[in-house]
């Protein structure tokens, strides 16, 4: 698995490296039927890996929010990070 998040976050950063906009402008529309959809799937992936290997999943959380949502990188990384830590607490009452 750690060959495998490199690889994630180094395909992440050449992208965001890449998209000079990216980020830059916040949505203000709602989300479709589609893009919700999205958003189970990779919450679904992201869960999935967060349960298997752990770290960097608020890295990838901020880079959906941003990438596919619409979020400012600053309300992705408050997004990421509140959702982050519930997951974190959830597992303790296991």
């Amino acid at each position: 698995m750690k060959p495998t998040m490199l690889v994630i976050m180094i395909a992440m950063c050449l992208y965001t490296f890449l998209k000079k906009d990216l980020g830059q402008t916040v949505r203000t529309e709602k989300l479709t039927r589609r893009e919700t959809l999205w958003g189970l799937f990779f919450g679904a992936l992201i869960g999935f890996y967060d349960g298997v290997f752990g770290p960097g999943t608020g890295s990838l959380l901020a880079f959906v929010f941003v990438r596919f949502y619409g979020y400012d990188f600053l309300a992705a990384n408050a997004s990421a990070k509140v959702i982050n830590w519930t997951i974190k607490n959830g597992m303790l009452l296991r």
